[in-house]
């Protein structure tokens, strides 16, 4: 409302194009590019801004310095329990989006090794649900799971809302968030802090490509990673509106330096994604859930075949 009372351009550029520069669905609207800052200068001179790109993470991931399948495990569960450690700093109460798979359950397993007061909660749909799977891991753990059954006018309802936090109309990059808008939504998670294990996927191989061509999963993991932080996936727009503080440990910076130094062949190995990662859990969590096959939070078994 506010471009338009002012004469600025309002519409919009084809909004499910993915771009992988600084243009936006919107027109007129540019954004800050990935690892970059901007600074705004004291305005007492004359606003100034400028823009400062640091350097690029992702050209690591050419050059990985780590080759072996049980070290690169290690590093990796260090850096994430970093991450889940630093993103929850002061909370001693904190609340985890979980699946029952690997990637939620690493990063709620790890909430509560390092001493959080840990309640999961799990979505459902219409179409499906894995509540008997992280009902499992939260039995393991000895933490309450509270069970969310969202309508489909529910999920529905949140659609705007995801759109315009992501910026993109997209219809994969929505699905992703539309169940974590719609719980958010819900008014059914008590704690402020809210982790996930969104992210891991771009970063570990979680679809890895048709190969195992150390180049072409370099290749992948290069897309896949460029491609989630133009596209805010990981953005916390609808959490902050429902005044909720929607955490990624995944995408900490321990961890992506650490995930982007690990050779290909460790996460992609006899058939299983991010192997050198099941692997390494297989301590901390019941291996049915290390090694469950990926179905996705917003998913369920029944979703899966529709």
């Amino acid at each position: 409302m506010a471009r338009s009372q002012w004469k600025m351009p309002t519409g919009t550029i084809n909004p499910t194009t993915l771009n992988r520069d600084s243009t936006t669905s919107f027109i007129g609207i540019l954004q800050l590019p990935a690892h970059s800052y901007m600074e705004i200068r004291d305005p007492s001179s004359g606003w100034q801004f400028s823009i400062q790109e640091l350097y690029d993470p992702l050209f690591v991931v050419l050059r990985p310095q780590i080759t072996d399948f049980d070290e690169a495990g290690l590093k990796l569960v260090g850096a994430l329990q970093t991450g889940v450690a630093a993103v929850t700093e002061g909370e001693t109460e904190v609340a985890t989006l979980l699946s029952g798979g690997i990637d939620s359950g690493a990063v709620t397993t790890l909430a509560v090794r390092i001493g959080k007061r840990v309640t999961a909660y799990s979505a459902g749909s219409p179409w499906g649900n894995e509540h008997a799977e992280a009902q499992e891991l939260a039995d393991f753990l000895g933490i309450n799971l509270v069970r969310i059954e969202l309508s489909a006018a529910e999920i529905l309802a949140a659609i705007p809302a995801s759109m315009r936090a992501l910026g993109t109309a997209g219809r994969l990059q929505v699905d992703v968030s539309l169940i974590v808008s719609a719980v958010m939504r819900s008014g059914k998670i008590k704690e402020r802090t809210v982790l996930t294990g969104y992210g891991a996927d771009p970063l570990l191989l979680g679809v890895p490509p048709d190969s195992d061509e150390a180049e072409v999963l370099t290749e992948s993991i290069i897309s896949e990673a460029d491609g989630a932080r133009h596209i805010c996936e990981l953005t916390d727009g609808v959490a902050r509106a429902c005044n909720k503080r929607l955490c990624h440990p995944f995408w900490h910076r321990d961890v992506i330096e650490t995930a982007v130094d690990i050779h290909p062949h460790c996460k992609v190995r006899n058939g299983r994604e991010k192997a050198f990662f099941r692997a390494a859990m297989e301590q901390h969590m019941p291996k049915s859930a290390v090694w469950r096959q990926k179905i996705g939070i917003h998913l369920g078994e029944d979703c899966k075949v529709v």
